[in-house]
């Protein structure tokens, strides 16, 4: 909707976060939990909107010494327009792919008005300068998720998996790439 022409939008958020971690950084143990609610709307008359809520969590197990962490996560999202005379703007629509969902895939790669995904990452320390909590963590991860059209669609989407494994910069207090 709405790719013929240039569109003015305003949008409102608000995000809603209990974070109950020991560290926003290096994470040995604790829960996240994350409530996005957005608003969108055209401010050109082309009958663009969109509603939407995303929510994800995430619980995290040490698994014995040398900073080795187990983290599952699993999440939703959904849009919807305001009338039934609107479209959702392509921008709005609930996506996979990128950093957080679906890493394998390039961000946004796959779009609907519902999206879901799930996995688990094993975290292991690797390196750490001079005892300063700062150092690198390798990461194993599984994810999957799929998109549809609507939540009764679900069931029927295509399945999509993404495995990997990567590096994290971290200190025991915050998180760098």
């Amino acid at each position: 909707a709405g790719f013929t022409r240039t569109l003015d939008y305003l949008e409102l958020g608000w995000s809603f976060l209990n974070d109950l971690r020991d560290s926003s950084g290096r994470t040995h143990v604790g829960s996240l939990l994350r409530l996005d609610l957005t608003a969108t709307r055209d401010l050109n008359d082309a009958n663009t909107s969109a509603a939407g809520a995303a929510f994800g969590s995430a619980v995290f197990f040490p698994l014995g010494a040398h900073d080795r962490v187990l983290a599952l996560f699993a999440g939703t999202a959904g849009v919807t327009v305001f009338s039934a005379l609107d479209s959702v703007p392509v921008q709005s629509l609930a996506t996979l792919g990128g950093t957080r969902r679906l890493r394998g895939y390039v961000k946004g790669r796959f779009r609907d008005h519902v999206a879901w995904w799930g996995g688990a990452e094993y975290r292991y320390a690797i390196f750490e300068f001079r005892d300063t909590g700062v150092g690198l963590s390798g990461v194993l991860f599984a994810e999957l998720g799929g998109i549809a059209g609507s939540y009764a669609q679900v069931p029927e989407s295509q399945l999509r998996r993404s495995f990997g494994f990567g590096v994290r910069g971290e200190s025991s207090s915050q998180f760098f790439f």
